[in-house]
């Protein structure tokens, strides 16, 4: 493979270079020659033109070329100054870019004639937040206009320090940090940005993420979280305030059993830092999950049914 690539591009920087060499007698030639199509120097534009036509002669460089244009396409979409979208009241003001999260998709953006959208919020805006929680037969959380968690009073941020049900917050917190399929990068101003498959996914992880367990990173099937006894604030602009106890966890995925329609729930098994703990984590549909959760003293999960059907009557 290494040897027919740089025999092509031998070949096609010899024809480059004979190209520019008679480039005057093809500058007379009207149909062949178009003036200021070129923004880059004559002999490298001259290399791609003649190491893509030599691809013909060579079909297996087609796999690295092909790969190559895609890379080229997927960094012009994502360059491309006309395809920004940026309101005052859209992700806090900053310019949202197009993103090409699959480079071999490309090619057929050419092939689209109509677009078809099933449902409201698919071509506007789907914002998801998570507003109100149940933990250990308390509620937290306020339904208001604001984006994102509103832990009145600092009613949870007070009982994971100083509470009884610290322990079981810091346990749901883990769970919505950890299990999920979502992919993080880093900006260049040094804040995390969460890229999710699903608007409620992403919304958990953000919720998570302001409530001080922060998922940093994804590593092959190595994830990495940080538990922060103190939460940071919503404004993506302000990074996560990291006082207090600060605790960096490393998970090692094993397996992953996908959210479907037919489970209505995600598991994933994990193998944490120290080697010793194996951690089945849970999330999914309340139906389903009931009926799965442990049951203490002959109880049915009353209280938890309460503040469930109060929050959906919200």
């Amino acid at each position: 493979m290494k040897m027919i690539l740089v025999a092509q591009g031998c070949l096609a920087l010899l024809s480059s270079i004979c190209f520019w060499y008679n480039k005057w007698y093809f500058a007379g030639l009207w149909y062949s020659h178009l003036e200021g199509d070129l923004w880059i120097p004559d002999i490298p534009a001259y290399w791609l033109t003649f190491f893509t036509l030599y691809s013909n002669l060579m079909p297996i460089s087609l796999y690295p070329t092909t790969e190559f244009c895609n890379a080229m396409q997927s960094f012009f979409i994502r360059n491309d100054k006309k395809m920004v979208y940026q309101e005052h009241d859209f992700d806090n003001g900053v310019p949202f870019a197009a993103r090409a999260r699959s480079s071999n998709l490309c090619q057929e953006l050419g092939q689209i004639k109509y677009l078809f959208s099933d449902k409201t919020g698919t071509l506007t805006q789907n914002v998801m937040d998570l507003k109100r929680l149940s933990i250990g037969h308390c509620k937290y959380g306020s339904l208001n206009p604001e984006a994102g968690f509103n832990d009145r009073n600092d009613e949870l941020q007070t009982d994971r320090t100083q509470g009884r049900n610290r322990e079981q917050i810091e346990s749901f917190l883990e769970a919505l940090a950890v299990t999920h399929t979502v992919m993080v990068s880093k900006e260049a101003d040094g804040n995390l940005r969460y890229e999710a498959e699903s608007p409620d996914e992403h919304a958990l992880v953000q919720a998570a993420h302001d409530l001080g367990w922060i998922f940093e990173s994804r590593r092959g099937n190595t994830l990495t979280c940080t538990q922060n006894s103190v939460a940071g604030g919503r404004d993506t602009k302000q990074p996560p305030v990291k006082t207090g106890n600060v605790v960096s966890h490393s998970y090692r995925v094993l397996a992953t059993n996908q959210f479907t329609s037919a489970r209505k729930r995600m598991s994933i098994v994990v193998q944490k830092e120290d080697k010793e703990n194996y951690l089945l984590f849970v999330k999914g549909a309340d139906n389903v999950m009931l009926e799965r959760a442990e049951t203490k003293r002959g109880g049915e999960h009353q209280v938890l049914k309460d503040h469930l059907l109060e929050f959906s009557r919200e």
